[in-house]
């Protein structure tokens, strides 16, 4: 039973797989990360823009990022595009006066369709938050997830 349950899986995304568009020049795309909202285009093959939003319990970070996608990995199962980006947020909260969030990061691209992306990526990150009492800076790692839906 396992094995026939595998055998429907792989013929059902392995068509699809094959299907996927290359290109993102031109697309717009709209999805969630954690804990979060997106909207990404694509400027060129190889670069895409995206804005974001995301929520949590005491602030609010709004931002931009900037992709530069790599050459395809050899497809198997899915079309996966690796790339290289960096980010540029502004933090808001009731409690602090402010604060940015700056850094460069790394990470995949699944595409199980030509219209679904799934990524991932890790970068390294320096934040500055402004409060009455002074500034924090720190630097530290950033997972991020999320999905886009690309028209």
């Amino acid at each position: 039973m396992k094995r026939l349950v595998l055998l429907a899986i792989l013929l059902s995304v392995v068509p699809l797989a094959a299907a996927a568009d290359d290109s993102f020049t031109g697309r717009f795309g709209a999805g969630v990360n954690w804990e979060g909202l997106q909207a990404k285009y694509g400027f060129a093959d190889d670069w895409l823009g995206e804005a974001k939003l995301q929520f949590a319990s005491n602030n609010t970070l709004v931002g931009a990022r900037a992709y530069h996608l790599f050459p395809e990995l050899p497809r198997m199962l899915l079309v996966v595009k690796p790339y290289v980006g960096a980010e540029l947020d502004w933090v808001f909260s009731e409690y602090l006066k402010g604060g940015v969030l700056t850094g460069g990061f790394g990470g995949f691209e699944f595409l199980p369709t030509p219209n679904i992306g799934l990524e991932i990526d890790v970068g390294l990150y320096y934040q500055n938050l402004w409060s009455s009492l002074g500034s924090v800076a720190d630097v530290g790692v950033i997972l991020n997830i999320g999905a886009t839906l690309f028209f």
